[in-house]
């Protein structure tokens, strides 16, 4: 167990600098709202400045515990399609996922 723990523990922080920040989008994806000029919401300050909130899924790289936990769930095969399309759909912090 100590073992297994270990090889989690180093892929948690790789995943911690692969990923960090990356999987956060707007509570309301598409929007799109006077107050902003109809912009699309593809970032952080205009999903805060639309009045929405900008959240992390359940599953994040952005602690050691949180890409532990990921990792973990990733290795029973349960939930692990959310977690990939995040990670192929990640691009940078403070940006919304490409879709």
């Amino acid at each position: 167990i100590l073992l297994s723990l270990t090889f989690f523990l180093i892929f948690a922080i790789l995943g911690l600098n692969l990923f960090a920040g990356k999987f956060y989008t707007c509570s309301f994806v598409s929007c799109m709202e006077d107050s902003v000029k109809n912009a699309i919401c593809h970032n952080k300050s205009i999903c805060v400045a639309s009045g929405y909130e900008w959240r992390n899924p359940d599953y994040s790289f952005d602690n050691t515990f949180a890409a532990l936990v990921t990792l973990i769930e990733v290795s029973t095969l349960e939930g692990w399609i959310d977690v990939m399309w995040n990670s192929v759909d990640g691009t940078d912090k403070g940006q919304m996922p490409i879709t």
